[in-house]
């Protein structure tokens, strides 16, 4: 066969691949189709053609070759997701969430570097919140709600210097309220509730002073609530039921911020607005 005849025949290959696959890196598209597979692809609720460009896939949004979004919430996803999603370096949305993903959150995951919104709520997820979460700095947004998470608060906080928004509730995450989280000054809202963190609140968590809402509710916290997280400038929502907070100190200081959302401190249970995944698509 003569030089020129396989150089055509490789271009039209390579042409044929761009197409299938969307114009997506190699690695993205080798990353995606070991999600598809790894999570059990076959019985997702909506099926995918996995001959068809990758831009035309259900909950996949490609720019410039780059694949920037996954939104695969309520898609009926199980099992564990691969080591390969690490591959998916240029995302800045994963929105898993409402599906049955099973296993622990890879450190790997640190390597997402570009990552603005993390989404895994209501999955079936276990072990620890890898302790690197740190690196993906560019984080706004991280939902972990409602999973099987224990061991200890991760350590790093301080780096998310973008955080907006941390959604930890539901879990079985212990150990003091770490002062990390009063360093990620651009926190607007913090929910911990129904987990086992206990011990006093540390006096720095009111240091971001965006903060506009922090939920602990139903765990063993104690002590005097911080005068300081009350009367931040944007706090509207303080929930800390069923702790063992001293409850006249918090009586005296809520009368005192009027604008404050009332909280009653009786074994009501709390009430939660649910969480959007549908538009969780980037701050």
């Amino acid at each position: 066969m003569k030089m020129d005849t396989v150089s055509i025949i490789l271009v039209l290959f390579l042409n044929t691949v761009q197409v299938v696959f969307g114009g997506i890196h190699e690695p993205e598209k080798r990353s995606l189709l070991n999600l598809y597979t790894s999570t059990n692809g076959p019985d997702w609720s909506i099926p995918r053609d996995l001959i068809s460009p990758v831009s035309t896939w259900y909950g996949v949004r490609v720019e410039n070759n780059t694949l920037m979004t996954t939104t695969l919430f309520r898609t009926n996803l199980s099992r564990k997701l691969p080591n390969s999603i690490v591959e998916l370096s240029n995302l800045r949305v994963q929105n898993l969430a409402l599906n049955s993903i099973q296993g622990d959150i890879s450190p790997r995951i640190s390597k997402l570097r570009k990552l603005i919104v993390i989404t895994l709520g209501k999955n079936q997820l276990s072990g620890s919140i890898p302790k690197n979460l740190g690196g993906i700095g560019r984080l706004v947004i991280m939902d972990l709600l409602y999973n099987k998470l224990s061991v200890m608060f991760p350590r790093g906080m301080r780096k998310l210097s973008h955080l907006k928004l941390l959604q930890f509730s539901y879990n079985e995450l212990y150990d003091h309220l770490t002062v990390e989280l009063g360093d990620v000054k651009s926190l607007e809202q913090i929910d911990l509730a129904h987990n086992r963190f206990n011990g006093p609140v540390a006096e720095n968590i009111g240091s971001p002073s965006n903060l506009k809402s922090i939920t602990l509710d139903d765990n063993n916290v104690s002590g005097d609530f911080p005068e300081r997280v009350i009367f931040l400038p944007k706090l509207e929502i303080s929930q800390l039921k069923n702790n063992d907070f001293v409850i006249p100190h918090l009586h005296e200081i809520t009368t005192r911020k009027p604008k404050l959302l009332k909280i009653d401190f009786t074994n009501q249970e709390p009430s939660y607005g649910g969480q959007d995944y549908k538009n969780s698509h980037g701050p």
